[in-house]
């Protein structure tokens, strides 16, 4: 239960600070924020993969490393994609962070 109220809350903080900077209008404000993800992403991507391992077995942890790696591939792919769609800077920014959404609700 720990590591996964440690990744709600770096989801939340994603979110939150995802949405602030498009809000924002300060560049001191934009630079804060975008520390702030900085600090909490590397929790995002470690925190379920190692609640992934947990649920199987020795034997298929290596086929579980290969998907999970493909999966930060897809990502960007997709966000090259969403960067083609919105145009504007402050649109992919809601976008990105509206798509926590699902992930907090799916690990609730």
């Amino acid at each position: 239960a720990g590591r996964l109220v440690g990744f709600w809350g770096t989801l939340f903080i994603t979110f939150v600070t995802g949405l602030g900077t498009a809000w924002i209008n300060s560049f001191v404000t934009f630079i804060i924020l975008k520390f702030a993800v900085g600090l909490v992403t590397p929790a995002n991507w470690q925190l379920p993969y190692v609640l992934g391992l947990e649920f199987i077995g020795p034997s298929e942890r290596a086929w579980f490393s290969i998907v999970s790696c493909s999966y930060y591939t897809l990502g960007l792919i997709l966000l090259s994609g969403l960067a083609f769609v919105f145009r504007d800077w402050r649109h992919l920014a809601y976008a990105t962070s509206i798509a926590m959404l699902p992930l907090f609700i799916a690990f609730l």
